[in-house]
């Protein structure tokens, strides 16, 4: 809707710099339509042809494996959305590696990663290439905390039973 605007101030714009005509003027107004139609019908077919059922049961096993429970820290897809969505489940969202808050040595890691986790039950990993590019936290979780439950496409870590090393 807001390029409508855009194009009638190019449309006026055009129409002031020279003498259209009323075809001229239709005829640019009628291809304005017809490209915004065209993608919204783009749209609407890409909508209709996606079947979002297999992802709505996936992330409802997700939810339910985790418990539905409070104190979710998670490395996930579409910032937690379809979690929330399908899965009924809130998470607080691990930084990706685009987040200056990664990065330094193995002990600022450890610190950082307490801090992001204080108070957290579950550590839930949906988004594997995120954790290729993320090797510290894919060690850390790895060596020091149990599973507490692992499917296709998912893993869970336990954060209040930490493995003894």
């Amino acid at each position: 809707l807001s390029l409508g605007a855009l194009g009638g101030v190019m449309i006026r714009g055009l129409a002031e710099q020279s003498e259209m005509s009323g075809w001229s003027r239709w005829f640019i107004r009628l291809v304005l339509l017809f490209i915004v139609v065209m993608t919204y019908w783009d749209v609407h077919l890409k909508l209709r042809t996606t079947d979002y059922r297999p992802q709505a049961e996936y992330w409802a096993t997700v939810g339910d494996a985790v418990g539905h429970m409070p104190s979710v820290i998670a490395l996930t897809q579409d910032y937690g959305y379809p979690l929330v969505y399908w899965g009924w489940q809130r998470a607080t969202l691990w930084p990706e590696t685009q987040s200056s808050i990664l990065g330094g040595n193995q002990s600022d890691f450890e610190n950082r990663f307490k801090s992001l986790t204080k108070g957290m039950i579950y550590f839930l990993v949906t988004d594997y290439d995120e954790l290729k590019l993320q090797p510290e936290l894919d060690e850390y979780l790895r060596s020091h905390y149990p599973v507490h439950a692992e499917g296709d496409g998912f893993v869970i870590y336990t954060l209040t039973q930490p493995l003894d090393n």
